[in-house]
């Protein structure tokens, strides 16, 4: 896990989002920060997840996933919150 301060080369910047968690792969700690967010924030346009697939080939197959909000406080209140 990784904390990002998204800028104009990123994706959600041009929807409004500031920071986001950076995970290689899905795993437990993921799940619980969007467990965190659905209770605290149902149906909030103050955050979302997004998957990238890096390449794709026989051999290697890389997927990195984001949690994008758009307030730095949110974010910390979800790391505080594990």
């Amino acid at each position: 896990m990784k904390v990002i301060k998204l800028d104009k080369r990123h994706r959600t910047f041009k929807s409004g989002f500031t920071h986001a968690l950076r995970f290689d792969s899905w795993c437990s700690d993921a799940n619980e920060v969007v467990r965190y967010f659905d209770r605290v924030y149902p149906g909030s346009e103050h955050w979302k997840w997004t998957g990238h697939y890096g390449s794709m080939n026989a051999y290697t197959r890389r997927s990195v996933y984001w949690i994008c909000v758009k307030n730095e406080e949110l974010l910390t209140m979800a790391i505080l919150a594990m």
